[in-house]
């Protein structure tokens, strides 16, 4: 999975649009080196998270699906939750 779905999946960063422009300037390291947007993150990696009064590292353990983790936290709760999951499309409503 790419690094700026990554981190919006997992919400580390809250829209894939700010993640993809904080990777593009190299605030964020995976494995130790500045990556880009588009670097292919898999269990095991380590991503370190610098920006402006925000810094967080975290150890990927395994990397989501299609169907975001949000969506599978939902499904593992009682229907009164608004959000489903339908062949790993989302759908929040």
């Amino acid at each position: 999975m790419r690094l700026d779905k990554f981190l919006k999946a997992v919400q580390l960063i809250k829209r894939r649009s700010v993640a993809n422009e904080a990777a593009g300037e190299g605030i964020i390291l995976v494995n130790g080196s500045a990556a880009r947007p588009s670097k292919e993150i898999k269990a095991g990696d380590t991503i370190v998270i610098d920006m402006w009064n925000y810094r967080k590292t975290v150890r990927v353990n395994e990397v989501p699906e299609k169907c975001c983790f949000l969506c599978k936290l939902f499904l593992k709760t009682p229907r009164k939750n608004k959000a489903l999951a339908l062949n790993g499309i989302c759908l929040h409503f």
